[in-house]
């Protein structure tokens, strides 16, 4: 019964110790990605992606496509 105890114990805290390193791992990329592009296109598009602003890009897109034809 304790041997079960400490193996779930142990289960729990490797768990644990993953999502954290996936965390760092997608705080680190995102970093990254920040560094690669100017970031304030960047802070754009992301605040668009939180709006959901990306259909009304294309929409607009479309119709100057549409214009120019």
């Amino acid at each position: 019964m304790l041997r079960r105890e400490s193996m779930l114990k142990r289960k729990n805290t490797l768990k644990v110790s993953m999502l954290r390193r996936n965390k760092l791992r997608k705080v680190s990329m995102l970093r990254k990605k920040v560094n690669m592009g100017k970031k304030s296109t960047l802070r754009k598009k992301e605040s668009m992606w939180r709006r959901g602003k990306r259909s009304t890009l294309r929409r607009r897109k479309e119709s100057t496509l549409r214009g120019k034809r």
